[in-house]
């Protein structure tokens, strides 16, 4: 005879994903609260890259047009991988080089990869 036991988990499951879309109806209804993180708008984005880029780069991160930071699609995920790899690849963080790091991670983000090897 197999003797089952229940296994009682009591606390609380933080789950993630970025492909909600692909999760069954059963699985979703399966979780109290569901929150989706949407990218930043141009000003909280601004903010956000303003903590962490040095200081002399403040003044020219308040130049970039309202309009430029309004077409990106950065969540503050995007922009911590961003820095990781600037570490990763010891560049300074500097305005130009975070914004080359962010672009490279939004096209990332959307399947719009740079081909790879000989064109």
């Amino acid at each position: 005879m197999i003797a089952l036991h229940e296994i009682v988990f009591d606390g609380i499951l933080l789950a993630t994903t970025n492909r909600a879309d692909s999760l069954d109806r059963a699985v979703m209804r399966r979780f109290d609260l569901k929150v989706e993180f949407l990218p930043l708008a141009p000003e909280p984005l601004r903010e956000l890259l303003k903590e962490v880029l040095p200081e002399r780069d403040h003044q020219r991160l308040s130049a970039v047009p309202t309009s430029h930071l309004a077409q990106r699609s950065l969540t503050p995920g995007n922009v911590r991988t961003a820095l990781d790899q600037l570490d990763l690849r010891g560049l300074p963080i500097r305005l130009n080089t975070l914004m080359d790091a962010l672009t490279l991670e939004e096209r990332e983000q959307h399947g719009k990869r740079p081909p790879i090897g000989f064109m």
